[in-house]
């Protein structure tokens, strides 16, 4: 007698079942699929075409076919065998193993409170303790097998899809259905090719689109790492994580522009230094030379430096900041005039 999963299939396989196709479009088909059909009469075709589409039928079943509806009809037999599980517990040792055993099939807190109904000699505080524990080994372990069957994928698809299981690491009946599907060697055939083929359309039509569609990926490129580094050295504007929103492009060029700004900000502070040093030695320039410098300095400072380095001699010297104000309307009368008749 076939079990009820079977029964299911059968089911479902009936009724989807086509009507077969004209000659050719079988042939074609077979073509498609890697089967010389040129030798072959018509009654073979129909033999070869059938069993090809049953084949693919039954791939494609296995492979989306969900057992949730199926292990929905088997909760009570769970809570039951809990119960019985519970009821079997002697010694803390066993407590942890029917915990492990169940985390798969309940959420922590529904758990807990089963375990709270049976009134072992526990208290609520340790029952709790003992779940966090074994729920955290649970999700590593599971973690840690989904990994090592995703290792042979690309690396861009194995790391983006890894990023997405540890996001829903506390779900631990997702993490267990899908590493029983990833388990199956021609679930994870099929996923290897058709994630390998992805990346290769990206890589090809859609390279500008790569950092988006693998962001957890690009996010630990040593690459990425390095200029995310450089630019919270050189600056505090961002964030590490506005940061690492970003893509690397975009990286790049925030890190050449504060690298440029802060070139010019020492720049600028060396040629007020630079200026500061020269108009305190104002009593041994020539008369020419202290225009040449005021006419410099008004070319390379920018307003609010030269605003601050006329508030420096004002409080230290009034007779160099008279001949600066003297000095700097003379050269802008005469720029004025210049642009006037230019």
């Amino acid at each position: 007698m076939k079990d009820f999963n079977g029964l299911v299939d059968e089911e479902l396989e009936n009724e989807i079942k086509p009507a077969l196709p004209d000659d050719a479009s079988m042939r074609e088909y077979l073509k498609a699929h890697g089967k010389s059909s040129d030798a072959l009469d018509s009654e073979e075709i129909v033999k070869d075409y059938e069993e090809l589409v049953k084949e693919n039928i039954d791939y494609y079943f296995n492979l989306l076919k969900d057992d949730d509806i199926l292990q929905t009809s088997n909760i009570f037999l769970e809570h039951k065998t809990l119960q019985s599980d519970l009821a079997s517990v002697k010694t803390v040792s066993d407590l942890y193993g029917i915990i492990y055993k169940h985390l798969k099939f309940y959420s922590p807190s529904d758990l807990a409170s089963f375990i709270h109904e049976v009134n072992l000699p526990i208290t609520s505080k340790q029952i709790i303790r003992i779940i966090s524990l074994m729920h955290a080994m649970l999700q590593d372990e599971l973690l840690d097998s989904i990994n090592l069957e995703l290792k042979d994928l690309p690396k861009e698809e194995e790391e983006t899809l890894m990023h997405h299981y540890e996001g829903i690491r506390d779900d631990v009946m997702a993490l267990e259905s899908a590493y029983h599907k990833l388990s199956s060697k021609r679930t994870l055939e099929y996923v290897k090719q058709l994630t390998t083929m992805k990346l290769d359309i990206m890589q090809h039509y859609l390279p500008n689109e790569m950092e988006e569609e693998y962001k957890p990926y690009y996010d630990n490129t040593k690459e990425k790492k390095e200029v995310i580094n450089k630019i919270l050295q050189i600056s505090k504007i961002y964030s590490k994580a506005q940061l690492f929103d970003m893509n690397i492009k975009q990286l790049v060029d925030i890190k050449n522009t504060i690298v440029e700004q802060n070139r010019l900000t020492e720049k600028q502070r060396k040629n007020y230094k630079k200026y500061i040093e020269i108009f305190e030695d104002t009593a041994n320039l020539s008369e020419e030379v202290f225009n040449e410098n005021v006419r410099n300095a008004l070319e390379l400072l920018t307003n609010e430096q030269l605003s601050e380095l006329l508030l420096y001699f004002n409080t230290r010297n009034h007779f160099i900041l008279n001949k600066l104000n003297t000095a700097i309307q003379e050269v802008k009368r005469k720029s004025s005039r210049r642009g006037k008749f230019a």
